[in-house]
């Protein structure tokens, strides 16, 4: 007899939230699973570990409710420095007393077990540019249940970003692109960017500030492995239509615009096969099902890295100003 089980990722993880199918086979069945990113923005690593499980006698809603099913209880999680031999072991913690709850769904909600290592924990207090790391899944008599390895990205930097440029302005032109460069870590294979557009509402002598984010990019491949500098381009009329849909036309509501930032999320290469699996499938089959991708050995799930950089209090160019107020797309918008 066979049967199918939904597992469904994290949500914190920025890069993706998906359902894939896994085949099991009869009888009572257990395959670990993990996903992690490891990133050096952030002042500690978390990884989810949990099970695949099947039970044939049992349906798989009453066996997600229970937090036995889902949570090793006699497991060691050891993240390891392949460049340095540095080992460490993660601590069992609750992600929802932790900030990150889990999404609504069949699975247990509480607890919600995360295992967490912390940077003052690390050598150094960081994870070190190009690191090779190892996470390790043990039993308690020392043997290997599953294991994965990936390559940390070094932290991005304002300077990083070619264009715009330090005293540069964000200036949308109705006909003309706007180009987005940086520079890239060379093991980051995939980029998400995104401008964020940051304003005040006035309404009935009441002011509230604002944002929106306008995501240019998602899932944006570096032209060839290894490449160091990243171009994009983003037609001009574009923001002025993103503007004119996120935004509602209210007579008595007065907006100002006042700076823009750029957002930059880059991940590893494994994100990058992740992603290259998934979108090469959608639309293929009626069915909607994709073949699973995982970079962990004896288990399934994603273990990976990221870098995240935000170039804030970008002034936007006095020839935008103007087009926002009083162009066609937007003027009803009432930008002052």
């Amino acid at each position: 007899m066979l049967y199918k089980f939904i597992f469904v990722s994290a949500a914190f993880f920025l890069f993706f939230s998906c359902s894939n199918d896994f085949d099991l086979t009869e009888g009572k069945t257990e395959l670990p699973v993990i996903y992690g990113l490891l990133s050096q923005n952030d002042t500690a690593v978390y990884v989810r570990v949990e099970k695949v499980f099947v039970d044939e006698d049992i349906e798989p809603k009453i066996l997600a409710s229970d937090p036995n099913n889902l949570y090793y209880d006699d497991i060691t999680v050891e993240l390891k420095n392949l460049r340095t031999n540095d080992s460490y072991i993660m601590k069992r913690v609750d992600g929802n007393l932790e900030g990150y709850p889990r999404s609504e769904g069949i699975f247990v909600q509480s607890p919600n077990i995360l295992y967490k290592l912390h940077n003052d924990e690390l050598q150094g207090g960081i994870l070190g540019d190009t690191s090779r790391y190892e996470i390790t899944l043990k039993k308690e008599d020392g043997s290997v249940i599953a294991s994965s390895t990936t390559r940390v990205l070094r932290k991005l930097l304002e300077s990083d970003i070619a264009s715009p440029s330090a005293s540069g302005s964000l200036a949308f032109e109705y006909n003309r692109d706007l180009n987005i460069s940086f520079r890239s870590d060379k093991f980051a294979f995939t980029h998400d960017i995104a401008i964020i557009i940051h304003y005040t509402e006035e309404k009935n002598g009441v002011s509230s500030d604002k944002s929106l984010r306008w995501p240019i990019a998602k899932n944006f491949a570096a032209n060839q492995p290894f490449n160091l500098n990243i171009q994009y381009a983003v037609r001009g009329r574009a923001f002025y239509e993103f503007l004119k849909s996120s935004l509602t036309v209210d007579p008595l509501i007065n907006r100002f615009l006042k700076s823009g930032s750029i957002e930059i999320i880059s991940g590893g290469e494994e994100i990058k096969n992740y992603v290259s699996i998934v979108q090469a499938n959608i639309g293929i089959t009626s069915s909607g099902e994709f073949p699973t991708y995982t970079n962990i050995k004896n288990g399934v799930g994603l273990f990976s890295s990221r870098t995240r950089l935000l170039r804030e209090n970008i002034n936007f160019a006095n020839p935008t100003r103007d087009s926002i107020s009083n162009g066609i797309i937007t003027r009803d918008l009432n930008f002052r």
